[in-house]
């Protein structure tokens, strides 16, 4: 008998309301549901950013192998298509040490070629993003978010970020409000419609690469030298697994 990993028929996500990014949207034909058993080579679980992602890298690394997706909803209504559309290209943490900011820089180069990747991937998809690359403001109001500013410019000097710096009247011209003193702007974010850009991605997807909506793991065993995955309708035997 082999051991259970995970019995998660009661914890995957069920949403009361549909996301409302998407209902902006066409309405989305999802992909079939897995009702049949299959033995891939590798099964990723979830279908969103993390999972898309690995079974890209998969396939680019393992093109001969047969790689599987499933998913417990449709796309776009998980966590993927239910935010608020940033995309930023940095890390954000302006508390950061000398020790750790190469590391950093070297996180926020990889990020930055990630979204750059992804902008030029969806940007000939039939499905219309939004995607543009606005930047942030930071600003501040108080004596306490002054303080927080001038950390976050430290941060900004130390990592080789170019910024702008804003005062209240070029604040007021940019934003509309005499609410902040001063101000902060950085290029290092792009914006998009959260659902459309999932479905984009899913619509890139290498034909060789086979996603399953509607098809939640209710549970993960292991079988020898193979993982056992039930969904409500099949069963999938796969000797790697990726929960994304």
């Amino acid at each position: 008998m082999g051991q259970k990993i995970i019995n998660s028929i009661d914890h995957y996500t069920q949403y009361n309301n549909r996301c409302g990014w998407n209902q902006l949207l066409p309405e989305y034909r999802p992909k079939k549901t897995l009702c049949e058993d299959i033995s891939p080579d590798v099964l990723i679980i979830g279908a969103g950013y993390t999972g898309i992602a690995t079974a890209k890298k998969w396939r680019e690394i393992r093109p001969n192998e047969q790689i599987v997706m499933i998913d417990a909803s449709v796309s776009g209504e998980n966590n993927s298509g239910r935010n608020s559309g940033f995309l930023l290209e940095v890390s954000l943490a302006n508390d950061a040490d000398a020790e750790q900011i190469n590391r950093m820089k070297e996180c926020n180069l990889l990020i930055a070629r990630t979204t750059q990747k992804i902008f030029n991937e969806v940007r000939d998809s039939t499905i219309d993003c939004q995607i543009h690359r606005v930047g942030t403001f930071r600003a501040a109001a108080s004596e306490v978010g002054k303080k927080s500013l001038r950390d976050y410019e430290t941060f900004l000097k130390k990592s080789g970020l170019e910024y702008e710096r804003f005062n209240k009247n070029q604040l007021h011209e940019r934003l509309g409000t005499n609410y902040y003193s001063e101000g902060l702007y950085n290029s290092h974010c792009y914006l998009a419609q959260p659902a459309a850009l999932i479905r984009a991605l899913i619509e890139k997807l290498p034909n060789n690469i086979d996603l399953y909506e509607n098809t939640p793991a209710l549970s993960i065993k292991k079988d020898k030298k193979s993982w056992l995955v039930n969904t409500p309708k099949a069963t999938i035997r796969s000797k790697k697994i990726v929960i994304a």
